[in-house]
């Protein structure tokens, strides 16, 4: 709990949680009795947490499978998580709570997100009734705990509205399973970076434009543990605008 008090979220919001599990337990001097386990207790105990303390309306967690770019294979209740050891234990925990995207599916812990998200499947990453649409308009505090710099899916979301010419659309054909026992054959648009340019974001400047602006920008670090707290808001009207003016800004230095 001492993680999170100097955070600051309004009540009843939706929390996106970004995180690396590795060293927490170092850091925190917890006790515990094995990895396997210490893993896994401290995965249930952060999300808990954080929905306890800020009476979270929900709390979303990434359930990333960019295997599929390269594989075109997608099963909503077997195929693992592919970012993070914190990611697929709460996925393991809560395979019906799934979304249904073959790349960027979230597992939806508290069940707020439209009934289709489940039933249908996504068809663009990024295009219209995506999730990211959803947590755009709705709003959502994006938390990043124990990484070393800004991360968040929505600036992919904001450089396809954005229509950034460093990436383009891209169609990758392939098979995808959801409780029903057939497979289905779908064409899934992903709006991918072109290979020949630097497209790496200069994630310290956008960090650093955010705090300078005063625009509610939370950064701090815990007993060696980086935390960083941010909403969609923020990125839509400061990145988002800028974007608009100069779609390069990501990948500017």
């Amino acid at each position: 709990k001492e993680l999170f008090q100097q955070i600051k979220i309004p009540y009843n919001s939706i929390i996106l949680i970004h995180i690396k599990l590795k060293g927490i337990t170092e850091k925190l001097k917890l006790s515990t009795i094995d990895k396997e386990s210490s893993y896994l207790d401290l995965t249930f105990s952060i999300v808990n947490t954080l929905k306890k303390m800020f009476k979270a309306k929900g709390i979303l967690v990434p359930a990333f499978s960019y295997s599929f770019t390269k594989k075109g294979i997608f099963n909503r209740l077997e195929t693992p998580s592919e970012v993070g050891r914190f990611c697929e234990e709460v996925r393991l925990k809560n395979i019906n709570k799934r979304t249904f995207d073959p790349v960027f599916s979230v597992i939806d812990y508290d069940l707020i997100l439209p009934k289709d998200k489940y039933t249908e499947v996504q068809l663009s990453a990024f295009g219209e009734n995506c999730v990211w649409e959803y947590l755009s308009n709705e709003g959502c505090f994006v938390i990043n705990i124990n990484l070393d710099e800004i991360v968040s899916t929505h600036l992919h979301y904001l450089e396809f509205i954005s229509k950034v010419p460093y990436r383009y659309n891209k169609i990758f054909t392939g098979l995808v399973k959801n409780e029903e026992n057939n497979w289905r054959k779908i064409n899934y648009n992903y709006f991918v970076r072109d290979k020949s340019l630097d497209t790496n974001w200069r994630r310290r400047k956008i960090e650093k434009d955010m705090i300078n602006n005063n625009l509610g920008f939370q950064n701090f670090i815990y007993k060696g543990i980086n935390i960083k707290v941010f909403s969609t808001e923020i990125l839509n009207s400061f990145v988002g605008k800028i974007m608009q003016k100069n779609p390069l800004y990501l990948i500017q230095d």
